[in-house]
């Protein structure tokens, strides 16, 4: 049983307006998420997305969940197995959260309960679950700034723009990774960013993915630092079985950083509340704002943004502006006889969310380990640990803010 409750009879449409109603633009979401779980590619469990037929298993365990998923008649197929997660690809009349209760019973020669989870969806958009926060907001086009160094946006790899339909509009996710590496650049301008293409054009990836995406990226790149703009909620609050452990296993050196997410809740968002990453939430700056817009401890948190314990780190990310794509977008007629008005794309935009609250974050420990001559870790204690650090209030967690 769900939590989630689809709407009937929308059709897909490409909105990207703030502008536009919140039922409208949330109305679009849900439609790209019924198009999804038409084609059987994403499932809705008690909570969270999943990806149907595939399940997580700690590999120590597998022994133990091999009989007891034969005598339930799962047929079951290996496909990988990456820091002691194996990936299984399974055959049942059963679904997966199902699936996991069956699995999870403590046995009772050992006493140990089998470590096993669902193939979660991660998204870069807030509101997918049908949460408390604000709407979901897209990117507008925006003027540069008058000191904006021409030929910018050539500075970076600009990520997919449209490889579902409508044809000839952007996706409400095309250009997310750009847009947050303009934040770092901004912050810090003699940073080297590296964008790996992780979620698709609407948003979505498997846990799956994301973990292979990040091996690859850290064994290629060698970052110092990594920003995570997505994340997902879990099967009970549990950190990420298969995504957890490849971060847990990053060299200690690396910093990770992770976007808290949009929908305005204290419930934990993964990988963000994982203990060796830094969680980021979304600072309100109220007006137009730069990247790495200045902050005080007068600047709201954003009402959209999650917040608690978990959340170690706040910068603005209401109102952000920065590199984009180059695209025009033409009218495109919506149910209930609304349009979306034609929009122009210069490379550059603006947009709110703590998807890029996160990267101006990683900016700020990029630019003060370089500026003082320290490493990334030490930055990073400076900006967010040390005493005399401005915090948001208790009742949001008591994170530092940055910036």
């Amino acid at each position: 049983m769900s939590d989630y409750e689809m709407p009937e009879g929308a059709e897909p449409a490409g909105v990207n307006q703030d502008r536009l109603p919140p039922t409208t633009r949330r109305r679009y979401r849900d439609e790209l998420l019924k198009r999804r779980i038409q084609a059987g590619e994403i499932a809705v469990g008690p909570g969270y997305l999943y990806r149907p037929n595939e399940i997580l298993v700690n590999a120590q365990d597998l022994d133990l969940l091999t009989p007891r998923l034969r005598m339930f008649g799962v047929r079951m197929e290996p496909v990988s197995e990456v820091h002691e997660v194996t990936h299984l690809q399974v055959d049942s009349e059963h679904s997966v959260p199902e699936l996991l209760a069956i699995l999870r019973h403590r046995d009772p020669e050992s006493g140990l309960v089998p470590l096993v989870a669902p193939n979660l969806i991660l998204t870069g958009a807030g509101n997918v679950m049908g949460n408390a926060g604000g709407p979901v907001a897209f990117a507008e086009p925006a003027e540069p700034p008058m000191d904006a160094t021409p030929g910018e946006p050539g500075r970076i790899t600009v990520d997919a723009r449209d490889t579902l339909p409508p044809e000839g509009h952007l996706d409400d996710e095309a250009g997310h990774g750009t847009f947050c590496a303009g934040v770092v650049l901004q912050t810090a301008p003699n940073a080297r960013v590296a964008i790996h293409h992780v979620l698709d054009s609407e948003g979505f990836a498997t846990e799956i993915a994301v973990r292979d995406a990040l091996v690859e990226l850290v064994e290629k790149e060698r970052p110092d630092i990594l920003s995570l703009s997505f994340g997902a909620f879990t099967d009970n609050d549990a950190p990420l079985l298969a995504l957890g452990a490849a971060i847990s296993a990053l060299p200690p050196e690396i910093v990770v950083v992770a976007a808290a997410g949009n929908q305005g809740l204290s419930k934990p968002f993964w990988p963000a509340a994982q203990k060796r990453v830094i969680g980021v939430g979304a600072l309100d700056s109220g007006t137009y704002s730069g990247a790495g817009g200045q902050a005080s401890d007068q600047t709201p948190p954003a009402a959209y943004s999650n917040f608690g314990w978990w959340v170690d780190a706040w910068a603005i990310g209401d109102r952000v502006s920065t590199f984009f794509l180059e695209w025009d977008d033409s009218v495109l007629l919506l149910p209930g006889g609304v349009a979306l008005e034609a929009r122009h794309f210069e490379g550059w935009a603006r947009w709110s969310g703590t998807s890029f609250a996160t990267p101006a974050v990683a900016g700020a420990i990029a630019a003060l380990a370089q500026r003082d001559g320290i490493d990334v870790r030490g930055a990073a204690f400076r900006l967010i640990q040390a005493v005399g650090v401005p915090r948001v209030p208790v009742t949001k967690g008591s994170g530092a803010i940055v910036g």
